[in-house]
């Protein structure tokens, strides 16, 4: 399994982990199968009775987006199904100023 496929499959299993547990946030990142580890931290968002609040203790507003599809495009099952929409709706999401994937 290359590089590239253990970070998507580590994101994807943080962003159904968090449905049910806690949310994550992530920086939206494009994966090379030559870098071993990807830039930019990673932070966890905590709760405290009814608010969110980042690693560093800030109000934390969920701003994000429903992508159903992309565990299903990061399988690669079919041969219409593409890793790179996982990276390129993740980028987009980025640009777009979003926190956090569904």
């Amino acid at each position: 399994m290359t590089h590239r496929s253990v970070a998507l499959l580590l994101l994807l299993l943080a962003v159904l982990s968090a449905a049910t547990s806690s949310v994550v946030r992530c920086e939206a990142r494009t994966y090379n199968d030559d870098i071993e580890e990807a830039p930019g931290k990673i932070g966890f968002v905590r709760r405290e009775g009814k608010h969110l609040l980042d690693d560093q203790g800030n109000p934390f507003f969920i701003v994000g987006t429903n992508s159903y599809y992309l565990l299903e495009h990061a399988s690669e099952s079919e041969p219409w199904l593409r890793r790179s929409v996982v990276t390129d709706t993740l980028d987009a999401a980025k640009k777009l100023g979003l926190n956090t994937v569904r």
